[in-house]
Protein backbone atom coordinates (compact mmCIF):
# COMPACT_ATOMS: atom_id res chain seq x y z
CA UNK A 1 0.00 0.00 0.00
CA UNK A 2 1.96 3.02 -1.32
CA UNK A 3 1.61 6.28 0.54
CA UNK A 4 0.79 7.89 -3.25
CA UNK A 5 -1.75 5.83 -4.08
CA UNK A 6 -3.81 6.07 -1.10
CA UNK A 7 -3.06 10.34 -1.75
CA UNK A 8 -4.34 9.48 -5.39
CA UNK A 9 -7.50 7.77 -3.82
CA UNK A 10 -8.35 10.29 -1.41
CA UNK A 11 -7.85 12.87 -4.02
CA UNK A 12 -10.21 10.88 -6.57
CA UNK A 13 -13.15 10.15 -3.94
CA UNK A 14 -13.19 13.55 -2.70
CA UNK A 15 -13.81 14.96 -6.48
CA UNK A 16 -16.19 12.14 -6.79
CA UNK A 17 -17.97 13.37 -3.51
CA UNK A 18 -17.90 17.05 -5.23
CA UNK A 19 -19.96 15.99 -7.98
CA UNK A 20 -22.55 14.32 -6.42
CA UNK A 21 -22.99 17.35 -4.35
CA UNK A 22 -22.96 19.16 -7.35
CA UNK A 23 -25.80 16.95 -9.18
CA UNK A 24 -27.55 17.32 -5.93
CA UNK A 25 -27.39 21.15 -5.87
CA UNK A 26 -28.76 21.10 -9.71
CA UNK A 27 -31.69 18.74 -8.62
CA UNK A 28 -32.53 21.11 -5.61
CA UNK A 29 -32.27 24.76 -7.91
CA UNK A 30 -34.65 23.07 -10.99
CA UNK A 31 -37.56 23.70 -8.84
CA UNK A 32 -37.08 27.23 -7.53
CA UNK A 33 -38.53 30.33 -8.97
CA UNK A 34 -35.67 32.77 -9.89
CA UNK A 35 -37.09 36.39 -10.53
CA UNK A 36 -35.01 39.44 -11.35
CA UNK A 37 -35.10 42.60 -9.63
CA UNK A 38 -37.40 44.17 -12.95
CA UNK A 39 -40.26 41.90 -11.93
CA UNK A 40 -40.25 42.17 -7.94
CA UNK A 41 -43.81 44.05 -8.35
CA UNK A 42 -45.45 40.60 -9.53
CA UNK A 43 -43.95 38.44 -6.70
CA UNK A 44 -46.48 36.64 -4.34
CA UNK A 45 -46.80 34.62 -1.23
CA UNK A 46 -46.96 31.57 -3.08
CA UNK A 47 -43.78 32.45 -5.26
CA UNK A 48 -41.74 32.03 -2.56
CA UNK A 49 -38.40 30.00 -2.89
CA UNK A 50 -36.08 28.47 -0.30
CA UNK A 51 -32.49 28.20 -0.98
CA UNK A 52 -31.08 27.15 2.05
CA UNK A 53 -30.77 23.54 0.78
CA UNK A 54 -28.60 25.14 -2.45
CA UNK A 55 -26.74 27.47 -0.07
CA UNK A 56 -25.58 24.70 1.90
CA UNK A 57 -24.53 22.62 -0.54
CA UNK A 58 -22.43 25.71 -2.85
CA UNK A 59 -20.78 26.06 0.66
CA UNK A 60 -19.90 22.41 1.21
CA UNK A 61 -18.75 22.48 -2.51
CA UNK A 62 -16.29 25.58 -2.19
CA UNK A 63 -14.77 23.42 1.06
CA UNK A 64 -14.51 20.28 -0.63
CA UNK A 65 -12.93 21.85 -3.42
CA UNK A 66 -10.60 24.34 -1.35
CA UNK A 67 -9.04 21.04 0.45
CA UNK A 68 -8.99 19.25 -2.43
CA UNK A 69 -6.98 21.64 -4.20
CA UNK A 70 -4.02 21.77 -1.32
CA UNK A 71 -4.19 17.60 -2.35
CA UNK A 72 -3.60 18.20 -5.92
CA UNK A 73 -1.08 20.27 -5.98
CA UNK A 74 0.96 18.46 -3.20
CA UNK A 75 0.70 15.63 -5.53
CA UNK A 76 2.48 17.58 -8.52
CA UNK A 77 5.63 17.04 -6.50
CA UNK A 78 5.63 13.77 -7.22
CA UNK A 79 5.87 14.52 -11.22
CA UNK A 80 8.75 17.06 -11.00
CA UNK A 81 11.08 14.96 -9.13
CA UNK A 82 13.88 15.87 -11.91
CA UNK A 83 14.88 18.80 -9.64
CA UNK A 84 17.43 17.64 -7.24
CA UNK A 85 16.34 18.81 -4.04
CA UNK A 86 12.83 18.14 -4.72
CA UNK A 87 13.84 13.93 -5.39
CA UNK A 88 15.91 14.42 -2.05
CA UNK A 89 12.71 15.61 -0.67
CA UNK A 90 10.40 12.67 -1.67
CA UNK A 91 13.59 10.25 -0.57
CA UNK A 92 13.51 11.61 2.59
CA UNK A 93 9.51 11.17 3.16
CA UNK A 94 10.07 7.90 2.06
CA UNK A 95 12.67 6.89 4.93
CA UNK A 96 11.32 8.72 7.41
CA UNK A 97 7.99 7.80 7.17
CA UNK A 98 8.21 4.83 10.51
CA UNK A 99 9.45 6.79 12.52
CA UNK A 100 6.92 10.43 11.27
CA UNK A 101 4.04 7.73 12.05
CA UNK A 102 5.00 7.16 15.58
CA UNK A 103 5.95 10.36 16.15
CA UNK A 104 2.59 11.16 15.49
CA UNK A 105 1.06 8.88 17.44
CA UNK A 106 2.97 10.21 20.38
CA UNK A 107 2.36 13.87 19.58
CA UNK A 108 -1.53 13.12 19.57
CA UNK A 109 -1.34 11.31 22.98
CA UNK A 110 0.59 13.72 24.98
CA UNK A 111 -2.06 16.19 23.35
CA UNK A 112 -5.00 14.40 24.24
CA UNK A 113 -3.58 14.23 27.72
CA UNK A 114 -3.30 18.26 27.75
CA UNK A 115 -6.40 18.79 26.49
CA UNK A 116 -8.44 16.62 28.25
CA UNK A 117 -5.93 18.30 31.80
CA UNK A 118 -6.86 21.68 30.80
CA UNK A 119 -10.69 21.02 30.30
CA UNK A 120 -11.13 19.10 33.24
CA UNK A 121 -9.19 21.80 35.82
CA UNK A 122 -10.20 24.74 34.41
CA UNK A 123 -13.52 24.18 32.65
CA UNK A 124 -15.53 25.69 34.80
CA UNK A 125 -13.62 28.95 35.15
CA UNK A 126 -12.04 29.63 31.84
CA UNK A 127 -15.07 29.61 29.06
CA UNK A 128 -12.41 28.75 26.28
CA UNK A 129 -11.92 26.12 28.21
CA UNK A 130 -15.41 24.69 28.89
CA UNK A 131 -15.26 21.56 26.66
CA UNK A 132 -12.43 19.26 25.31
CA UNK A 133 -12.92 20.37 21.72
CA UNK A 134 -12.33 24.65 22.97
CA UNK A 135 -9.46 23.54 25.20
CA UNK A 136 -7.92 21.65 21.60
CA UNK A 137 -8.74 25.01 20.63
CA UNK A 138 -6.63 27.17 22.88
CA UNK A 139 -3.92 24.34 23.45
CA UNK A 140 -3.40 24.31 19.25
CA UNK A 141 -3.39 28.10 19.47
CA UNK A 142 -1.15 28.17 22.62
CA UNK A 143 1.71 26.02 19.92
CA UNK A 144 1.10 28.42 17.27
CA UNK A 145 1.68 31.38 20.21
CA UNK A 146 -2.10 33.41 19.64
CA UNK A 147 -3.18 32.57 23.26
CA UNK A 148 -3.15 33.78 26.56
CA UNK A 149 -2.03 31.78 29.16
CA UNK A 150 -2.19 33.90 31.63
CA UNK A 151 -6.21 33.49 32.47
CA UNK A 152 -5.29 30.01 33.98
CA UNK A 153 -2.49 31.44 36.17
CA UNK A 154 -5.41 33.83 37.30
CA UNK A 155 -7.62 30.65 38.29
CA UNK A 156 -5.14 28.62 39.70
CA UNK A 157 -1.32 29.61 40.17
CA UNK A 158 -0.09 26.31 41.19
CA UNK A 159 -2.01 24.10 39.15
CA UNK A 160 -1.42 26.61 36.35
CA UNK A 161 1.84 27.17 36.83
CA UNK A 162 2.69 23.25 36.98
CA UNK A 163 0.58 22.10 33.74
CA UNK A 164 1.59 24.96 31.05
CA UNK A 165 5.51 24.43 32.45
CA UNK A 166 4.52 20.76 31.95
CA UNK A 167 2.93 21.76 28.41
CA UNK A 168 6.17 23.50 27.46
CA UNK A 169 8.77 21.21 28.28
CA UNK A 170 6.93 18.11 26.54
CA UNK A 171 5.51 19.79 23.23
CA UNK A 172 8.27 22.36 22.45
CA UNK A 173 11.67 20.80 24.26
CA UNK A 174 11.17 17.30 23.42
CA UNK A 175 8.26 16.40 20.91
CA UNK A 176 8.98 19.19 18.53
CA UNK A 177 12.72 18.77 18.94
CA UNK A 178 12.22 14.85 18.49
CA UNK A 179 10.05 16.10 14.78
CA UNK A 180 13.67 17.64 13.73
CA UNK A 181 16.56 15.33 14.73
CA UNK A 182 13.87 12.29 12.70
CA UNK A 183 13.76 14.83 9.71
CA UNK A 184 17.48 15.60 9.78
CA UNK A 185 18.75 11.79 10.66
CA UNK A 186 16.67 10.98 7.44
CA UNK A 187 17.64 13.94 5.31
CA UNK A 188 21.12 13.06 6.04
CA UNK A 189 20.35 8.84 4.85
CA UNK A 190 18.75 10.36 1.72
CA UNK A 191 21.50 12.38 0.92
CA UNK A 192 23.90 9.68 1.19
CA UNK A 193 22.04 7.39 -1.03
CA UNK A 194 21.09 9.86 -3.39
CA UNK A 195 24.82 10.86 -4.03
CA UNK A 196 25.16 7.12 -4.13
CA UNK A 197 22.66 6.89 -7.16
CA UNK A 198 24.10 9.85 -8.72
CA UNK A 199 28.02 8.36 -8.65
CA UNK A 200 26.08 5.39 -10.36
CA UNK A 201 24.61 6.74 -13.29
CA UNK A 202 27.50 8.99 -14.04
CA UNK A 203 29.53 5.54 -13.64
CA UNK A 204 27.30 4.58 -16.13
CA UNK A 205 27.12 7.43 -18.55
CA UNK A 206 30.96 7.71 -18.74
CA UNK A 207 31.47 3.70 -19.71
CA UNK A 208 28.87 4.46 -22.80
CA UNK A 209 30.67 7.80 -23.49
CA UNK A 210 33.72 6.03 -23.22
CA UNK A 211 32.74 3.33 -25.56
CA UNK A 212 31.33 5.63 -27.98
CA UNK A 213 34.09 7.08 -28.45
CA UNK A 214 36.26 3.76 -29.15
CA UNK A 215 33.45 2.92 -31.66
CA UNK A 216 33.58 6.22 -33.57
CA UNK A 217 37.34 5.75 -32.95
CA UNK A 218 37.69 2.42 -34.23
CA UNK A 219 41.20 1.84 -35.96
CA UNK A 220 42.21 5.67 -34.88
CA UNK A 221 40.63 7.06 -38.00
CA UNK A 222 38.59 10.09 -36.20
CA UNK A 223 42.10 10.69 -34.91
CA UNK A 224 44.20 11.16 -37.84
CA UNK A 225 41.16 12.89 -39.45
CA UNK A 226 41.68 15.33 -36.18
CA UNK A 227 45.52 15.60 -36.96
CA UNK A 228 45.11 16.33 -40.64
CA UNK A 229 42.51 18.75 -39.97
CA UNK A 230 43.73 20.81 -36.93
CA UNK A 231 47.00 19.74 -36.18
CA UNK A 232 47.76 22.77 -33.97
CA UNK A 233 44.76 22.04 -31.81
CA UNK A 234 45.28 18.21 -31.94
CA UNK A 235 49.11 19.05 -30.53
CA UNK A 236 47.87 21.10 -27.71
CA UNK A 237 45.13 18.71 -26.63
CA UNK A 238 47.80 15.90 -26.68
CA UNK A 239 49.68 18.15 -24.32
CA UNK A 240 47.17 18.77 -22.05
CA UNK A 241 45.78 15.26 -21.78
CA UNK A 242 49.77 14.61 -21.25
CA UNK A 243 49.82 17.10 -17.98
CA UNK A 244 46.75 15.36 -16.57
CA UNK A 245 48.42 11.87 -16.75
CA UNK A 246 51.63 13.38 -15.03
CA UNK A 247 49.16 14.71 -12.10
CA UNK A 248 47.00 12.12 -11.84
CA UNK A 249 50.23 9.87 -11.54
CA UNK A 250 51.83 12.09 -9.33
CA UNK A 251 48.50 12.45 -7.12
CA UNK A 252 48.59 8.56 -6.96
CA UNK A 253 51.89 8.34 -6.09
CA UNK A 254 51.11 10.68 -3.43
CA UNK A 255 48.08 8.70 -2.01
CA UNK A 256 49.70 5.31 -2.51
CA UNK A 257 52.73 6.91 -0.10
CA UNK A 258 50.78 8.07 2.31
CA UNK A 259 48.83 4.63 2.84
CA UNK A 260 51.77 2.53 3.15
CA UNK A 261 53.14 5.48 5.81
CA UNK A 262 49.73 4.68 7.98
CA UNK A 263 50.33 0.94 7.45
CA UNK A 264 53.60 1.26 8.53
CA UNK A 265 52.75 3.62 11.12
CA UNK A 266 49.50 1.62 12.40
CA UNK A 267 49.92 -1.36 14.26
CA UNK A 268 46.04 -2.62 13.97
CA UNK A 269 46.27 -1.70 10.52
CA UNK A 270 49.61 -3.99 10.13
CA UNK A 271 48.28 -7.28 12.14
CA UNK A 272 45.86 -7.64 9.40
CA UNK A 273 43.93 -10.75 10.24
CA UNK A 274 44.57 -10.64 13.65
CA UNK A 275 43.51 -7.39 14.48
CA UNK A 276 39.66 -8.48 15.50
CA UNK A 277 38.37 -4.86 14.13
CA UNK A 278 38.93 -5.97 10.35
CA UNK A 279 35.94 -6.71 8.55
CA UNK A 280 33.52 -5.15 10.93
CA UNK A 281 32.68 -1.22 10.98
CA UNK A 282 30.51 1.10 13.60
CA UNK A 283 26.68 0.55 13.36
CA UNK A 284 25.13 3.42 11.92
CA UNK A 285 22.31 4.76 14.38
CA UNK A 286 18.99 5.81 12.82
CA UNK A 287 16.67 8.12 14.19
CA UNK A 288 13.91 6.12 16.09
CA UNK A 289 11.24 6.64 18.44
CA UNK A 290 11.25 3.23 20.14
CA UNK A 291 13.17 2.42 22.70
CA UNK A 292 14.10 -1.33 23.97
CA UNK A 293 15.52 -2.51 26.94
CA UNK A 294 18.49 -4.35 26.11
CA UNK A 295 22.47 -4.82 27.26
CA UNK A 296 24.73 -3.45 23.96
CA UNK A 297 27.30 -5.77 23.48
CA UNK A 298 30.12 -5.21 20.74
CA UNK A 299 28.23 -6.91 18.60
CA UNK A 300 25.66 -4.54 18.93
CA UNK A 301 27.83 -1.99 18.09
CA UNK A 302 29.63 -3.12 14.95
CA UNK A 303 28.03 -4.83 12.01
CA UNK A 304 29.84 -6.66 9.05
CA UNK A 305 31.80 -4.20 6.54
CA UNK A 306 30.04 -4.74 3.36
CA UNK A 307 31.04 -1.76 2.12
CA UNK A 308 27.61 -0.03 0.07
CA UNK A 309 25.41 -2.53 1.43
CA UNK A 310 24.18 -1.91 5.38
CA UNK A 311 20.40 -3.30 5.37
CA UNK A 312 18.51 -5.98 3.66
CA UNK A 313 16.10 -3.39 2.55
CA UNK A 314 18.26 -1.89 0.09
CA UNK A 315 18.17 -5.00 -1.63
CA UNK A 316 14.45 -6.09 -1.21
CA UNK A 317 11.29 -5.33 -2.67
CA UNK A 318 8.90 -4.05 -0.07
CA UNK A 319 5.09 -4.21 -0.74
CA UNK A 320 2.03 -4.00 0.72
CA UNK A 321 1.96 -2.28 4.25
CA UNK A 322 5.47 -2.61 4.76
CA UNK A 323 5.94 0.22 2.07
CA UNK A 324 3.93 2.75 3.59
CA UNK A 325 5.16 1.89 7.77
CA UNK A 326 8.16 -0.03 7.16
CA UNK A 327 8.08 -3.51 8.69
CA UNK A 328 10.29 -5.56 11.43
CA UNK A 329 13.36 -5.95 9.17
CA UNK A 330 13.91 -2.01 9.04
CA UNK A 331 17.58 -1.73 9.55
CA UNK A 332 18.42 -4.89 10.09
CA UNK A 333 21.94 -6.47 9.63
CA UNK A 334 23.33 -9.13 7.62
CA UNK A 335 24.50 -11.19 10.30
CA UNK A 336 20.71 -12.71 10.07
CA UNK A 337 20.99 -12.84 6.49
CA UNK A 338 21.07 -16.79 6.46
CA UNK A 339 17.34 -17.18 5.77
CA UNK A 340 15.31 -20.34 5.24
CA UNK A 341 15.68 -21.05 1.40
CA UNK A 342 13.00 -22.87 -1.03
CA UNK A 343 13.44 -26.09 -3.10
CA UNK A 344 15.43 -24.39 -5.68
CA UNK A 345 17.80 -22.68 -3.17
CA UNK A 346 16.35 -18.69 -3.45
CA UNK A 347 15.09 -17.28 -0.22
CA UNK A 348 11.85 -17.42 0.68
CA UNK A 349 10.99 -13.85 1.38
CA UNK A 350 13.26 -11.89 -0.19
CA UNK A 351 12.40 -10.46 -3.64
CA UNK A 352 15.66 -9.24 -4.47
CA UNK A 353 15.82 -5.98 -7.21
CA UNK A 354 17.97 -5.06 -9.75
CA UNK A 355 19.84 -2.05 -7.47
CA UNK A 356 20.30 -4.97 -4.84
CA UNK A 357 22.06 -7.20 -6.96
CA UNK A 358 24.16 -4.32 -8.17
CA UNK A 359 24.67 -3.49 -4.60
CA UNK A 360 25.55 -7.17 -3.59
CA UNK A 361 28.28 -7.43 -6.27
CA UNK A 362 29.44 -4.06 -4.89
CA UNK A 363 29.77 -5.51 -1.83
CA UNK A 364 31.47 -8.44 -2.80
CA UNK A 365 34.08 -6.38 -4.61
CA UNK A 366 34.37 -4.71 -1.47
CA UNK A 367 34.95 -8.20 0.46
CA UNK A 368 37.49 -8.79 -1.90
CA UNK A 369 39.59 -5.55 -1.55
CA UNK A 370 39.24 -6.31 1.87
CA UNK A 371 40.85 -9.49 1.71
CA UNK A 372 43.70 -8.30 -0.95
CA UNK A 373 44.56 -5.48 2.13
CA UNK A 374 44.46 -7.89 4.81
CA UNK A 375 47.15 -10.27 3.08
CA UNK A 376 49.01 -7.24 1.90
CA UNK A 377 49.46 -6.00 6.07
CA UNK A 378 50.16 -10.09 7.16
CA UNK A 379 52.69 -9.76 4.25
CA UNK A 380 54.16 -6.77 5.56
CA UNK A 381 53.89 -7.70 9.23
CA UNK A 382 55.68 -10.91 8.14
CA UNK A 383 58.45 -9.07 6.71
CA UNK A 384 59.29 -6.56 9.42
CA UNK A 385 59.03 -9.53 11.68
CA UNK A 386 61.59 -11.19 9.69
CA UNK A 387 63.66 -8.27 9.25
CA UNK A 388 63.52 -7.93 13.10
CA UNK A 389 64.58 -11.28 14.19
CA UNK A 390 67.40 -11.10 11.05
CA UNK A 391 68.73 -7.90 12.83
CA UNK A 392 68.95 -9.28 16.55
CA UNK A 393 70.69 -12.25 15.03
CA UNK A 394 72.76 -10.48 13.82
CA UNK A 395 73.60 -8.42 17.11
CA UNK A 396 74.03 -11.60 18.75
CA UNK A 397 76.13 -13.29 16.58
CA UNK A 398 78.36 -9.98 17.34
CA UNK A 399 78.33 -9.84 21.14
CA UNK A 400 79.18 -13.54 20.36
CA UNK A 401 82.01 -12.79 18.95
CA UNK A 402 83.41 -9.90 21.36
CA UNK A 403 82.57 -12.58 24.11
CA UNK A 404 85.06 -15.25 22.33
CA UNK A 405 88.14 -12.34 21.25
CA UNK A 406 88.00 -11.44 24.97
CA UNK A 407 87.79 -14.59 26.40
CA UNK A 408 90.85 -15.30 24.24
CA UNK A 409 92.43 -12.70 25.33
CA UNK A 410 92.03 -13.52 29.03
CA UNK A 411 93.43 -16.92 28.63
CA UNK A 412 96.75 -15.61 26.94
CA UNK A 413 96.94 -13.34 29.95
CA UNK A 414 96.86 -16.45 32.33
CA UNK A 415 99.01 -18.24 30.22
CA UNK A 416 102.17 -15.41 30.58
CA UNK A 417 101.27 -14.58 34.26
CA UNK A 418 101.55 -18.56 35.51
CA UNK A 419 104.80 -18.67 33.02
CA UNK A 420 106.62 -15.89 35.02
CA UNK A 421 105.53 -17.08 38.34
Amino acid sequence: LDAWNVLDWFNLIMMIITVCYKVDTWSKAGGLYVISPSNWDDVTKDMYSNFHGVASNVRQIQSLISFNTILTWFKAVKYINIIPYVTTFMQTVVISQQNLVSWIIVFVSVLLGFVLAFSTAFGGDVAALRTPFQAFKFIMLTVLGNSDVSVIYDVSPVLGSLLIIMFLVSIFFIIMNLFYAIVVSTLSDAKIEEDAKQKKKWAVLSDRLSETWKAMNRGGQLEKQIRGCVPGLYSRMLKRYKRLEERELARDDSVRKKQLQIVLSDTSQKLGPANPVWGRRTKRQLATVQIEDKIETDSEESEPDLGPLRSLDQIRHKNGMEETFGDSTMGATFESFAAPLDGDGTTADADITDEGVELVVDASRHIARGIVDRTRGARVVLLDEMMESMEVLNNVSTVLEVLGKRTRDLEAQQRQILKHH
